[in-house]
């Protein structure tokens, strides 16, 4: 729908598993998001603002989730447990990729509780 609450609300997604947390690119053309592929994973994915283009950017077993875009729209933060962290005892570390998934960089340490970059 419309910034101003005008206009008809559009469903852009339809994942029976689960999506959340969009961030909207800078630049209001993408939006990225979390989805639960499984009961047991999640990955980072981006799509035009229409709902079109859908692309799975994290591609990993681990949990990836909690995006959010850099200000210049060059880069994407997001929390993960793939290097063997595991959530329930807070082990995760913040990342970077480029918007286009590549890239990848490991900010964090695992034991920091390293959640909700922004």
């Amino acid at each position: 729908m419309n910034a101003d609450g005008t206009g008809q609300p559009q469903q852009l997604t339809s994942n029976v598993v689960g999506e959340g947390s969009p961030t909207w690119s800078p630049d209001g053309t993408k939006i990225a998001y979390t989805r639960r592929d499984t009961f047991t994973n999640s990955e980072v994915y981006v799509m035009n603002a229409d709902g079109t283009g859908v692309r799975n950017l994290t591609n990993d077993p681990a949990f990836d989730f909690e995006s959010d875009w850099a200000p210049d729209g060059k880069q994407i933060a997001f929390t993960s447990d793939r290097s063997g962290g595991d959530l329930r005892f807070e082990e995760a570390a913040v990342y970077t990729m480029r918007p286009d998934g590549t890239q990848l960089r490991k900010l964090t340490d695992d034991n920091l509780e390293a959640f909700s970059p922004a």
